[in-house]
């Protein structure tokens, strides 16, 4: 949810619908993984499903409210 859309869409019916939108249709070189990352290292991070994800940069994002 795009929280500055979600203010103008409770005056404005035409933005109700705006202020969602898929994170990973923002990356164009990249992609937005769902699952629970169970260890981090210098190279990467081991996910909980066994998968491996290596990486040169980790970016910790806990969400907002």
């Amino acid at each position: 949810m795009h929280s500055v859309a979600a203010l103008r869409g409770l005056v404005d019916q035409e933005w109700s619908g705006r202020s969602f939108f898929d994170h990973a249709s923002l990356l164009t070189r990249g992609r937005v993984p769902r699952d629970r990352a169970v260890k981090a290292d210098a190279t990467g991070v081991s996910t909980a499903a066994g998968g491996r994800i290596d990486a040169d940069h980790i970016v910790l994002a806990t969400g907002s409210t």
